[in-house]
């Protein structure tokens, strides 16, 4: 977990890769160690739709929107083939907010979603990232997608950027901002180019 400074607000990031085996039992752990009164859930606004749907079924589950199926995908194929199915590692975050009275809220507007022949070329974008260790893959996934101009990381940051700052000036704290992988490495360089928020 990185945790980012920004004069008199503290924010704290957890990076997931959803699809690797334990990968929702270690986000339980460390939203246990840390009790956030605020999770900003890397989603758009559909995304937490689908995702209130899942936490509130006792066996209910949450499919991401096609560039994080994708990824999750792509991470279960390459990193985890034969383990079993495991749950959702934001699924996993929204019933630890539930149960502990936290809010979490989407991080991003609801997002254009690629047609399908850019759903096309951004499978075949996906499958083409040469091997990498499971740390680089969301970094190498994030650039294949953007080269075939399909689906950019940077734009996603930038879109979630006006309902993070307004989080971390709400004065409610500690503060936890959950990116999956592919979204993690823009989020934190916008996060460490601001040198202050005010509370």
């Amino acid at each position: 977990m990185d945790t980012v400074d920004l004069g008199g607000v503290r924010l704290h990031v957890l990076a997931v890769w959803p699809g690797l085996p334990g990968e929702a039992d270690r986000v339980a752990r460390e939203m246990a160690a840390l009790d956030p009164a605020v999770v900003l859930a890397d989603l758009d606004t559909d995304d937490a739709l689908r995702l209130r749907e899942g936490v509130e079924k006792p066996k209910g589950a949450f499919e991401p929107s096609f560039v994080d199926a994708l990824l999750r995908d792509e991470i279960v194929a390459r990193y985890a083939k034969d383990a079993l199915p495991g749950e959702h590692p934001v699924l996993a975050a929204a019933r630890v907010a539930r149960n502990r009275g936290a809010s979490i809220l989407p991080l991003r507007p609801t997002a254009h979603m690629p047609g399908l022949f850019d759903r096309r070329r951004a499978r075949k974008a996906a499958a083409a990232v040469p091997a990498v260790d499971i740390k680089s893959f969301g970094p190498a996934f994030a650039a294949a997608l953007a080269k075939e101009d399909v689906w950019s990381a940077e734009a996603d940051a930038e879109a979630a950027w006006p309902r993070l700052t307004r989080a971390l000036t709400d004065g409610r704290a500690p503060l936890l901002c959950l990116a999956q992988a592919h979204r993690a490495a823009p989020i934190l360089k916008r996060l460490h180019e601001t040198r202050r928020i005010a509370p």
